[in-house]
C-alpha cells in the first residue's frame, strides 16, 4: 500500500495562511507522502479549469508527487440526472488532464427512498464510468453524506451499477457517521474498494448533552468529531489488515478534518498511519 494525503487535510492551514495547493504540495512531500488526492479544482476568472489542471499536474510532478484520486461533489437530483451526468463527464476530462486514474463522485444527498434512488440513478452512474473507462479512469463513490453512507446502502449501490470500472472509495472513519463499527463495515465492502481514506474520529454517546468544539450528530443521535489519525476510536491497523486480506493493495490517503493545527496533526497522523501499515 502507498500512503498519500488529501489536500482537504490542509484547508484550515490554507485559509489561515493564504497558502495554495501548490504550497502544500511541497509540505506533503517533505512529510513523506507519495501522492495527493485533490478536491474539485476552482479556477480564477483569468484561467480555465483545464489550464489550472495542467498547471496543477506540472506542480505535482515538480514536487515529486503523483496524482491520486480526483474527488468531485455531485448530486444527480440537484438539477436533472442528465445535466449532472454531462457535468461529471467534464470532470472526468479534468481528471485526465491531472493524470488521475481514479475519480470519486457523489450520487445524491437526500431522497425519500434510497432503494428507489439507487435504482433510478444507477444507469447514469454506469454511463459515466463507461465514459471514464475509455480514458483509463475508474470511478467510485465514497461512504459519506448520510443518505447513502451505511455499508448496506453502499453495497446496494455498487451492485446495482454492476460495472467493473465502478467501485467504492472506502473511508474507514466515515462509517461512524452511520454508527457502524468501521472494521465491520470495511470487511463488508473491502471487495469493492478502488481507493481508501484513513480518517479518525472521537466518538461520544448521545446520552450526554451535545459537546462543544466541532462535534456533529450521527444518524443514531451520537456525536463525533474529527481528530488526528491514531487519536480516535477508528481501528486503523485492523481496517488495513482487513483490506489486505481482501486483496486490496492500492493507495490509501490520509484525510484529516479535526480542529487541531493542520500541519502538526497531519505530521503526527502520518507517523501513526505508517505504524499501522507495518502491523
Amino acid at each position: 500500500m502507498i500512503l498519500g494525503v488529501s489536500n482537504y487535510s490542509y484547508f484550515k492551514h490554507m485559509r489561515n495562511t493564504g497558502e495554495s495547493n501548490f504550497d502544500v504540495f511541497k509540505r506533503a512531500k517533505e512529510m513523506g507522502f507519495e501522492f495527493m488526492d485533490l478536491l474539485d479544482l476552482s479556477a480564477k476568472e483569468d484561467q480555465s479549469v483545464e489550464e489550472l489542471a495542467k498547471e496543477t499536474a506540472e506542480k505535482l510532478a515538480e514536487n515529486g508527487l503523483r496524482m491520486g484520486a480526483y474527488t468531485v461533489s455531485a448530486d444527480f437530483y440537484k438539477t436533472t440526472a442528465e445535466q449532472e451526468l454531462e457535468r461529471l463527464k467534464k470532470c472526468v476530462d479534468i481528471a485526465e488532464i491531472l493524470g488521475a486514474k481514479k475519480m470519486r463522485h457523489d450520487v445524491v444527498w437526500a431522497g425519500k427512498d434510497h432503494r428507489a434512488s439507487i435504482k433510478e440513478l444507477a444507469p447514469f452512474i454506469r454511463e459515466l464510468t463507461k465514459y471514464a473507462e475509455q480514458k483509463g479512469i475508474s470511478t467510485m463513490t465514497e461512504n459519506h453524506g448520510f443518505y447513502l453512507q451505511a455499508s448496506d446502502r453502499m453495497e446496494m449501490l455498487v451492485n446495482e451499477v454492476n460495472c467493473d470500472n465502478y467501485g467504492l472509495l472506502i473511508d474507514m472513519g466515515n462509517f461512524l457517521c452511520a454508527d457502524e463499527a468501521p472494521e465491520h463495515a470495511v470487511a463488508a465492502l473491502a471487495k469493492y474498494a478502488k481507493h481508501v481514506h484513513v480518517k479518525d474520529f472521537i466518538y461520544k454517546n448521545g446520552g450526554i448533552p451535545v459537546p462543544s468544539g466541532g462535534f456533529i450528530e450521527t444518524t443514531g443521535a451520537n456525536y463525533i468529531r474529527g481528530t488526528i489519525a491514531g487519536h480516535g476510536i477508528v481501528p486503523i491497523a485492523k481496517c488495513l489488515k482487513i483490506l489486505k486480506k481482501a486483496g486490496y493493495d492500492g493507495d490509501i490517503a490520509y484525510e484529516f478534518e479535526g480542529p487541531e493545527e493542520n500541519l502538526d496533526a497531519i505530521a503526527a497522523g502520518y507517523e501513526n498511519i505508517r505504524t499501522a501499515m507495518s502491523i
